[in-house]
């Protein structure tokens, strides 16, 4: 029997694991892909409502979560998985991260069966503090280092017309977005594109 795992943190804004699940609750269960799962908190959230989960990150070494299956891979080059095995992919904070975003969105694609769901999350670049940090500085919060320093780099500001072409190029439709920001702002104002820190892309790839 496998040992429980340890209390995992979760690597992403306060709150966003919960804004994410609320929407996967809604949807059919069946084979999930938690894409760049850090220590594993969200594979086992996903776990918890009945999901069969596996977990994919390219550190191997940051992965606790003992109970869920675990595959390394780098989604720069190629995650090891079949073709149309999954009918959930979660990419929650990542794509920001990588060098060839669109590559990415292609071997999610991939590895996604028919009418499969892809729920990904990355910074809003639209907000107000956004557009207004840009216009002081050239540059987007968090963005516009002039090298990687690290895999923890922003690399790719996304505005919603790219990620809306780069879904329909790479075969989803349905594609929606929603927004996330801090908990303790929200019983003030309301979460739209103009106030959210974080865009959440739901699509669904193509028959």
């Amino acid at each position: 029997m496998t040992a429980p795992s340890p209390p995992l943190s979760e690597l992403a804004a306060f709150g966003l694991h919960e804004r994410v699940l609320a929407i996967i609750r809604d949807l059919p269960r069946g084979t999930a892909l938690d894409l760049g799962a850090g220590e594993g908190a969200f594979a086992q959230r996903l776990h918890a409502l009945g999901y069969d989960v596996v977990a994919c990150d390219v550190d191997a070494d940051l992965y606790k979560a003992r109970e869920i299956p675990f595959r390394a891979g780098n989604i720069n080059d190629g995650i090891p998985f079949d073709d149309a095995s999954m009918d959930l992919v979660v990419f929650i904070e990542v794509l920001e991260h990588l060098k060839n975003p669109w590559r990415a969105v292609e071997e999610m694609r991939r590895v996604l069966r028919p009418g499969g769901h892809l729920l990904l999350t990355t910074p809003n670049t639209g907000n107000l503090r956004q557009r207004m940090h840009y216009l002081l500085h050239g540059r987007f919060y968090g963005f516009g280092h002039p090298v990687i320093r690290s895999p923890l780099e922003h690399i790719h500001p996304f505005s919603l017309s790219e990620l809306t072409m780069m879904m329909n190029e790479n075969g989803f439709h349905n594609v929606t977005f929603l927004f996330d920001r801090p908990f303790r702002l929200k019983r003030y104002l309301p979460t739209n594109r103009f106030t959210g820190l974080t865009t959440i892309v739901q699509a669904q790839r193509n028959g």
